[in-house]
């Protein structure tokens, strides 16, 4: 059972507020790394180790829409003040890649966000797909002795 598989008992469920740009910064660096596996970045729901069953229910919205909302209802929240310092890639990204790329490109960081899950669901079936083909014909083949 991967750690993904949903049909794990659930113990604990633990909400995040990770969003949309979160989720198009991390399918950003780990484009350019080369990475393939991982496209698919962050998923909604994840099961981890133990039952515990990640939720985030927020991977559509943007930061500034979150913000708008906060305001709107008088909610406050808090802004890590590391999210500022550029010498983080993350942040790079979010502070001054990506306002330039919604300049030239609006829309660009939803459209990463939303390949990232599109990656992520066919990245799945596959997955799912394999599983199936492998019960279906694999078999065990003894390995000859030398």
């Amino acid at each position: 059972m991967g750690v993904d598989d949903t049909s794990t008992r659930i113990h604990e469920l633990v909400e995040l507020a990770h969003h949309a740009a979160d989720r198009a910064e991390t399918f950003l660096i780990r484009s350019v790394r080369g990475c393939g596996e991982g496209l698919g970045s962050l998923k909604e729901k994840s099961v981890r180790e133990h039952g515990v069953l990640l939720w985030r229910p927020l991977l559509n919205a943007l930061p500034r829409q979150l913000r708008d909302a906060n305001r709107e209802k008088e909610q406050c929240w808090c802004e890590d003040e590391s999210n500022s310092d550029t010498k983080y890639v993350r942040n790079f990204l979010r502070n001054e890649v990506f306002p330039l790329l919604e300049g030239k490109i609006p829309g660009s960081v939803k459209g990463m966000a939303r390949s990232a899950e599109i990656i992520g669901d066919e990245q799945e079936y596959m997955r799912i797909e394999a599983e199936k083909f492998l019960t279906l014909y694999a078999r065990e083949t003894p390995v000859p002795s030398i």
